[in-house]
């Protein structure tokens, strides 16, 4: 029994060793990965644009762009942006029946896998009573 489990410790050590890490991003640069929308009144979408600019020595292409939820909608630059062009992720709230505190992800995948994740927050605030 210790044999097996210095065997099956062995082979996790060494199955570790052999991923690849995970590429590192610094060759995007945003706008912001985070944005803070504050107060914002119920029922007017809320939207933002993050913008990214292609550092990289050749064309970035975002290959899809995935909302955490269906109150979040998201849209982005479709066509490959060039070295030191700007593209963007607009990421949109549905406040209509959503009151209150609200934090939202949305995973960004480029074509070569590498993932960013951005996150809108807020509060949504209802009309006042007249």
């Amino acid at each position: 029994m210790k044999n097996l489990f210095f065997a099956l410790l062995t082979v996790s050590m060494l199955s570790t060793a052999f991923v690849a890490p995970k590429p590192k991003i610094n060759d995007i640069e945003w706008n912001e990965t985070t944005h803070n929308f504050g107060d914002i009144p119920l029922g007017p979408e809320a939207k933002f644009d993050f913008v990214f600019k292609n550092k990289r020595k050749d064309k970035l292409s975002v290959k899809k762009v995935e909302p955490g939820c269906s109150c979040t909608i998201s849209s982005f630059t479709a066509d490959p942006v060039k070295k030191n062009k700007k593209g963007s992720i607009t990421a949109t709230y549905k406040t209509e029946g959503r009151p209150g505190f609200f934090k939202k992800y949305i995973q960004v995948t480029f074509e070569d896998g590498r993932t960013q994740e951005l996150i809108i927050t807020g509060n949504v605030v209802p009309a006042p009573v007249h």
